[in-house]
């Protein structure tokens, strides 16, 4: 009952980027599913905070709490009335990663999960090409930011390419092409980026368990000259879209192959990073609390970079933390050498060097899945990782 519960909780995620409250796809848009798992923890599931978890949330609440009063004393401009509600909505997303992966679920459950990523994924996609719209706006009136939906559809893409090679369908394929068109039209340079390169070492993986037969080698022959015509033919179709099209669509020229990777929004970057560090070295061992410092002056990012935000937010100690959450959910997949997924697990962690994901969506639901999927089948017959 409780795996059927927390699954459909799973696959819910997505979905909820049709509805999302803010601009960033925040773990806030979840919180009628985070109470909802909070309560079904409480009245009906056998679920028990370990001794691990205990601890790892006991340091959080510590740190937090020294944090907010070294503020009180030497820096109160620090402190705002949210500090506190900061604080409690962080703890409970870490309950809510702990709660929804302390449970093995099954190989129908993770499909079904990736399914609804990928359906969401391609539904937005089909707005970018039909409506072309430089930013998504979704049902309720919200913008979501560019790079956010980016990442999405640049996980969905992922998954779709892993599924297609492993299950030999091209309904995948074709759901992967559609996904990386939306990633384009998305405008976010980052996800387009980190996908190829993700689907590079997708694609090597696949190419290594494959090449040691005569027929596995003559298939990636065949593959490997049949891609560079696709992509050839895809950018064909894409400038002839770009210099062809609206004010709106000439942008997204500009903005991959004229502005580049050199503008300010890229550039800036950088300024923001050095401050951040910079207010790190004055309080490293744990940082200045929940939000209380942003130094990007941008309403959705701290220092647009995540591993920084832990830095600065919960310093050391919380970074810390957070690596242990890596940990738990990527370790099993490089240590049973599912490397299938090597692609995906590396687009999560250089995916959120380039974001303020740490409350994100995203992050939280990616570390969800990888983990599930990681340990849904300890005999390696899930067909999700298998090993052929």
């Amino acid at each position: 009952m409780e795996r059927k519960f927390k699954s459909k909780i799973l696959t819910l995620m997505p979905l909820c980027l049709f509805l999302s409250t803010d601009g960033i796809f925040s773990m806030q848009s979840l919180l009628p599913l985070l109470c909802m798992t909070l309560v079904y923890d409480c009245v009906f599931s056998n679920h028990r905070i370990k001794k691990d978890e205990g601890v790892v949330i006991l340091v959080f609440l510590l740190i937090s709490v020294l944090a907010m009063a070294t503020n009180m004393i030497f820096s109160p401009d620090y402190l705002t009335n949210q500090s506190l509600i900061r604080v409690a909505y962080y703890g409970l997303i870490i309950y809510f990663y702990y709660s929804m992966t302390d449970l093995i679920y099954l190989e129908e459950d993770l499909l079904m999960t990736i399914y609804s990523l990928i359906g969401v994924g391609c539904a937005i996609s089909f707005y970018f090409i039909f409506v072309q719209k430089i930013w998504y706006v979704n049902l309720i009136g919200t913008r979501v930011d560019k790079n956010f939906v980016g990442l999405f559809l640049m996980l969905g893409a992922l998954f779709s390419l892993c599924l297609g090679l492993q299950k030999k369908k091209r309904i995948f394929f074709i759901l992967c092409a559609v996904l990386a068109v939306g990633i384009f039209y998305s405008a976010s340079r980052a996800s387009m980026l980190y996908f190829i390169a993700a689907g590079i070492i997708t694609l090597m993986m696949y190419a290594k368990k494959r090449i040691k037969t005569k027929y596995g080698t003559f298939r990636i022959l065949v593959f490997g000259a049949f891609v560079p015509i696709v992509a050839a033919l895809f950018w064909i179709f894409i400038k002839s879209k770009m210099l062809d099209g609206s004010v709106d669509i000439t942008w997204y020229w500009n903005r991959y192959f004229v502005n580049g990777f050199g503008d300010e929004s890229v550039t800036g970057r950088f300024v923001w990073w050095k401050r951040a560090l910079g207010y790190f070295l004055s309080r490293p061992l744990y940082g200045y609390g929940i939000g209380n410092i942003n130094v990007s002056g941008n309403s959705s990012a701290v220092a647009h970079n995540t591993y920084i935000d832990f830095l600065l937010d919960q310093g050391i100690i919380g970074f810390g933390i957070f690596l242990a959450f890596l940990k738990r959910s990527i370790c099993r997949i490089f240590l049973e050498r599912k490397e299938l997924l090597y692609g995906v697990v590396f687009a999560v962690l250089i995916g959120i060097f380039n974001v303020s994901a740490t409350r994100s969506v995203f992050l939280w639901f990616s570390l969800i899945l990888l983990h599930g999927i990681s340990n849904c089948d300890k005999e390696n017959k899930n067909e999700l990782t298998k090993q052929k």
